[in-house]
């Protein structure tokens, strides 16, 4: 996050990062509406910059510290997807999680 024109401090405003990752959207393999989806993500506070700290945050988080099965699950994706779906797909990813409903478990415990 270095400082040029336009930036400050207080963060890098969001329209010069949408404007560089556009330029860049052959070489990062990002569509518009997923560095959108990107951007929105890291603007934690919504205040049209992204701070050191909302970037840290974006790339400590949980989602970015995967585990070795969602790791595996983006290996097998990255196989039958487009690079362009990558993101999408990784956020459904990041999202899914294999444990049941408690109610669920009560259920199938009294049922059996």
């Amino acid at each position: 996050l270095k400082s040029s024109p336009g930036e400050d401090f207080a963060g890098i405003p969001l329209d010069v990062l949408r404007s560089r990752l556009r330029k860049q959207r052959s070489s990062i393999k990002l569509r518009d509406d997923q560095i959108e989806a990107l951007l929105r993500e890291a603007d934690k506070n919504g205040d049209e910059r992204i701070t050191v700290e909302e970037f840290e945050e974006l790339v400590t988080s949980k989602k970015a510290q995967s585990s070795q099965v969602k790791r595996a699950l983006y290996l097998i994706a990255d196989q039958v997807i487009t690079p362009q779906q990558r993101v999408e797909v990784h956020s459904y990813i990041d999202e899914y999680s294999c444990y049941p409903p408690p109610l669920f478990i009560l259920f199938i415990t009294l049922v059996e």
